[in-house]
This record gives structure tokens, sequence and C-alpha cells, in this order.
């Protein structure tokens, strides 16, 4: 705890000798340790500055040039799984359509052939009750 607030205190002075270095600078033009310490210190923070913007810049660059890649990639990916599922769906409606198409038409198919089945059957029961007549005619 004492450690702490010897480390506060500290650091609360120095930052008060900084204000008031930088009001006498500003307002009195006095030479102050600060100035000497800016104007041999300012070109590496100047300098720093300087590189790490352009760091950040290329890497934010590079980002987005990677994310927008990806995306472009994950969106390719998407279209073609679609288009998969939908020419699977399509092959499969139209072979629907196919088997829909032959059934309805075996079944006129079936209904002709039914019909001339029960034509062939009256024929033939009037034929046999014909038959029947002539022969009890007959006798």
């Amino acid at each position: 705890m004492g450690g702490s607030l010897i480390l506060f205190a500290v650091s609360f002075l120095g930052l008060c000798v900084l204000f008031v270095c930088k009001h006498l600078e500003e307002t009195r033009g006095m030479r102050t340790p600060l100035s000497s310490l800016r104007r041999r210190g300012d070109w590496l923070v100047t300098d720093g500055w300087v590189s790490w913007t352009a760091r950040v810049s290329r890497h934010t660059h590079e980002l987005f040039v990677s994310s927008f890649s990806f995306f472009k990639d994950a969106a390719h990916d998407v279209a073609a799984q679609l288009h998969r599922g939908l020419h699977s769906f399509s092959v499969w409606f139209g072979e629907y359509l196919k088997r829909r198409n032959a059934r309805k038409e075996r079944g006129a198919a079936s209904v002709y052939v039914k019909n001339m089945l029960e034509y062939k059957q009256k024929i033939q029961t009037d034929a046999d009750t014909h038959a029947d007549k002539h022969m009890d005619e007959r006798g």
C-alpha cells in the first residue's frame, strides 16, 4: 500500500513540474530543461509517430484486402453451393415431371385399354346372350 502511494505522489509531482515548466515557457519565454529535452527528443517522437502511422496504414490496407478476398471467396462458395442445390433440385423436379407425365399417359392408355376390354366384354356378353337365345329357340 505504501509503495503505490509513493509512486502516485512521485508521478503527481512530476506532472506538476511538467505543467509549471510548460507554463513558464509559454508565458515568460523562459528556457527550461523541458525545452532542451524537447529539442533533443521531438524528432524521435515525430519520426516514431510517422513510422507508426505508416505501419498501421499498411497493416490496415493488408487487413482490408485479405478480408475482402475472404468474403469474396465465401460469397463464391455460397453461390456455388446454391447453384449445386438448385441444379440437383431442377434435375429431381424434371424427373418428377417426366414420371408424372408418364403416369398420365399410362393412365390414359389404361383407360383406353379398360374401355376396349369393357367393350369387348360387352360384345362377348351380347354374343353369348344372342347365342343363348338361338340355342333356346332351337332347343
